[in-house]
């Protein structure tokens, strides 16, 4: 799990079947899904099970153009004014491609490589205090994301099997909301 003697881009580690039964298992479980706080309640589970993250670490923000649904009694103003301002089109853009924002990961980064996307994304998540930022994408658009506080997960680092994991579960994830906000 040091990523610096690592030949990956990313912490690489043996697949656990446990945790691809679980996945399985948390994915059919989202086909059922009938409320956006039911959508909230499983993306924590998931997290629970799948990570061993507390579920009061973890956050999923919902936009529509009208509201944000969340699950603490804040608005994330911060990051709905951090992601309209003109200054930081380059965040959509790369975390479009990355679709995953990992606190360690782009430290580690910026320590070696110093570039001016990296150290914007790395200051927008030491702001938030999150260990992951996973935005939740219709198309090119944030319709959601889900947010870890930083140190929900102590010693451990984030392999790219989890990596994948939760990429592809933001990826289901968008087309319940999808279906949801079609339903109303």
């Amino acid at each position: 799990n040091i990523r610096f003697m690592n030949i990956y881009n990313h912490v690489h580690e043996v697949q656990k079947l446990s945790l691809v039964e679980n996945f399985k298992e948390i994915l059919d479980q989202l086909s059922n899904v009938e409320s956006k706080q039911e959508l909230i309640n499983l993306t924590k589970t998931f997290f629970k099970q799948a990570f061993k993250i507390p579920m009061g670490r973890t956050d999923v923000y919902l936009r529509s153009e009208n509201e944000i649904t969340h699950t603490k009694k804040i608005t994330p103003s911060y990051i709905e004014q951090f992601m309209k301002q003109e200054d930081n089109t380059c965040f959509i853009d790369n975390i479009y491609k990355k679709r995953i924002l990992i606190y360690d990961e782009l430290e580690f980064s910026q320590y070696y490589h110093h570039e001016k996307t990296s150290e914007i994304l790395l200051n927008f998540m030491k702001k938030i205090n999150a260990d992951l930022f996973v935005p939740i994408f219709d198309h090119h658009t944030i319709i959601g994301y889900i947010y870890v506080e930083r140190d929900a997960r102590i010693n451990e680092l984030y392999s790219d099997l989890e990596r994948d994991e939760i990429v592809v579960f933001a990826s289901f994830a968008a087309n319940i909301i999808n279906l949801l906000q079609n339903n109303k």
